[in-house]
């Protein structure tokens, strides 16, 4: 069988080419340092990118045309959104000690709004040296204008009118961006989905009236943070790793505290629990915890069931996010308050467009308050565009579920095989089947179905190699397409430690302490042939071998070491 070889351009997105794909062909371990650390030469270059990290493509060019329209100042760049609230979250973003030498004033900010069509825009502009200490606004909370919508603004853009804003007063209200058929169809698949092949059939109860669309995964998870602060006010925990911008916004946005729990086995639970008994002695209470299951990108999976038994003793609220493993293969609703999903990965499966959603459980003892006060609190901010291509790209879900378990667990059990051979660069493979804490994971599974016979682990895996020399070599060889993204049509690769955690000393120290180490490659599984993917990663474990090979031979000069990715 053939080793798989991109056919994409650098800086473009994986095929199929068009203007709304999410990935960004930029292969090679020096391309992700240097996009995580914005080097403007490397970003000059991209055409696709993943929405979430900027304005960019048509979004951009919206922007641009808009700020041109109203004549912002010159020299001053901006973010737009769709909801009023973005004013108070962009200024508190920009303002908050977090972000040290990039920290804005008040007066580097400007507000303005506008109506384009029937959409109503809000604009906050700023001095484009101080885009570091603006971006994360957009960034993190994921409520930017989306590509299609983007579209939508150009082609409207004769209708432009600014609204006039009041010193002192709130922003000018909004309808938001109405609702279409494919946004009820949407809510009706997912909560059939979490009703498919239940554990318990009496305890899967969810209906489209308790599943709430978002324009990403990552608005869902600050909306369901926003609304649990205003209903139950106490600290956050996020228990085990979790999506950086997760751990950003959370601890920033939790004004009663913010805890992180990096291990998430047992004895990291007893760690834990001895916590909240210090915290409940001094009167202090926790709103809710969060958690994924399986996480990313350790692929740990949480003893749920011991977490429960914790919140009925200590009174918090639980939030799962099942992305990794998915609501096709995994039945965890049951288990928690509250469910958010990134639609983006493996539901919608063809990185083209985004969106997520938050499920209340209506078993949770904190239904009858939470169901109100979503209904009050929720507005709409997915395009109808976006929603009509999510629900078009999931009709295949199941049976693409299917392929991506197979053909993860394929590469997983290849790789893991490696792994067990100490003269090979494999230090281990993070799956969760392979791991010890999989019977926790096993438990949540679905019953098989005729759809889905063989519910699994799902698409992602980490690889660990016993230096950064051979997980370098592994990447600037394997013949994936690389991407800060999983649950694709195509195969990924990506140096993800590297470019989440890796920036600052001291935070990529910290979460080294708990096993996310520059030394792994994550791989999320796509559709193409098993003996092609396997045959790939062949080839790229003939580099890392290689080096490791020179490594044993130690290096001879200063440069020589500096180049194998350690200090002499």
């Amino acid at each position: 069988m053939p080793v798989l070889r991109p056919t994409t351009e650098w800086g473009h997105c994986m095929p199929p080419e068009s203007d709304y794909g999410i990935t960004t062909y930029a292969p090679g371990w020096d391309s992700a340092i240097k996009i995580r650390d914005g080097d403007p030469a490397t970003m000059a270059r991209i055409v696709h990118l993943y929405p979430r990290f900027g304005p960019f493509g048509p979004v951009a060019r919206a922007l641009k045309a808009i700020c041109a329209k109203i004549q912002t100042p010159e020299g001053h760049g901006a973010l737009y959104f769709t909801s009023p609230v973005s004013f108070a979250a962009v200024r508190a973003h920009a303002l908050h000690p977090y972000r040290k030498q990039h920290v804005l004033v008040e007066r580097d900010l400007g507000y303005r709004c506008v109506d384009v069509g029937d959409v109503r825009l809000y604009l906050v502009t700023y001095p484009m040296p101080k885009t570091p200490g603006v971006i994360g606004a957009w960034q993190n909370p994921g409520f930017g204008v989306s590509i299609r919508l983007a579209e939508k603004l150009l082609r409207d853009l004769d209708s432009l009118k600014e609204v006039g804003l009041e010193a002192d007063l709130p922003p000018p209200s909004t309808e938001f961006l109405p609702e279409g058929e494919a946004h009820g169809k949407l809510r009706g698949r997912i909560a059939g989905l979490l009703r498919r092949a239940a554990i318990d059939p009496e305890n899967a109860r969810a209906e489209s009236k308790d599943v709430f669309l978002y324009p990403t995964g990552m608005a869902a998870i600050a909306a369901a943070n926003r609304t649990i602060q205003d209903y139950r006010p106490g600290s956050v925990v996020v228990l085990g790793c979790a999506f950086r911008s997760t751990l950003q916004h959370l601890e920033e946005s939790s004004p009663r505290g913010y805890k992180h729990f990096g291990p998430v086995d047992a004895k990291g639970l007893g760690v834990f629990e001895s916590w909240l008994d210090e915290e409940f002695v001094a009167g202090k209470g926790v709103s809710y915890v969060f958690a994924e299951f399986p996480n990313n990108p350790l692929l740990a999976s949480i003893d749920i069931g011991r977490l429960g038994k914790l919140a009925e003793k200590h009174g918090f609220m639980i939030v799962l996010d099942d992305t990794v493993g998915s609501f096709a293969n995994i039945d965890v609703l049951s288990e928690a308050d509250i469910l958010v999903s990134s639609l983006t990965k493996s539901f919608s499966g063809y990185a083209n467009v985004m969106g997520g959603s938050t499920v209340l459980n209506p078993l949770s003892p904190h239904y009858p308050a939470l169901s109100p006060l979503w209904y009050e609190t929720y507005h709409n901010e997915l395009y109808i565009g976006d929603a009509e291509v999510l629900l078009s790209n999931s009709d295949d879900y199941l049976p693409r579920t299917a392929i991506l378990n197979r053909n993860a667990a394929a590469m997983a059990k290849h790789l893991h095989a490696h792994a067990k051979d100490p003269s090979t660069p494999v230090a281990r493979v993070l799956y969760p089947s392979l791991l010890p804490d999989y019977e926790v994971y096993r438990a949540r599974l679905r019953k098989p179905t005729p759809e889905l016979p063989e519910p699994a682990a799902g698409c992602l895996m980490s690889v660990e190699f016993d230096s950064v020399a051979a997980a370098r070599a592994f990447y600037d060889r394997l013949a994936f397409y690389p991407g800060p993204h999983l649950g694709a049509h195509r195969t990924l690769s990506f140096a993800y430690n590297l470019l989440a955690f890796s920036k600052h000393p001291d935070e990529a120290a910290y979460h080294r302490s708990y096993g996310i180490l520059e030394e792994m490659v994550r791989i999320s599984a796509g559709l193409e042939d098993v003996q092609d993917l396997l045959d790939t990663l062949d080839d790229a474990l003939v580099a890392a071998r290689e080096a490791k090979d020179k490594l044993a031979e130690g290096p001879r000069t200063l440069e020589a070491a500096a180049g194998l990715g350690f200090a002499a």
